[in-house]
């Protein structure tokens, strides 16, 4: 029990982390004003690519940050459904 809450804990903090490195980047895709995808599931879709391999688990810890970070959750998990699907 002990085993899983550091786990959780030191995946958290990890995400936090992403999140903090993402929020620039997070934060000039939200604001454009003519986004080409909806909900700019193909900007969050190219990062989620490129940084995570093909690695599915990966993905979704990037998309945790992405979203921690400010970025348009359905946006997020749309990107994530075509990356890992």
């Amino acid at each position: 029990m002990e085993i899983k809450k550091g786990i959780k804990t030191m995946v958290g903090n990890e995400i936090e982390s992403l999140a903090s490195d993402f929020k620039e980047i997070v934060t000039g895709i939200e604001s454009n004003k003519y986004p080409t995808t909806k909900n700019n599931y193909g900007r969050y879709l190219s990062i989620i690519s490129h940084v995570a391999n093909g690695e599915k688990q990966v993905g979704h810890i990037i998309g945790l940050a992405l979203i921690e970070a400010g970025a348009n959750k359905s946006g997020v998990q749309s990107a994530l459904k075509i990356a890992f699907n």
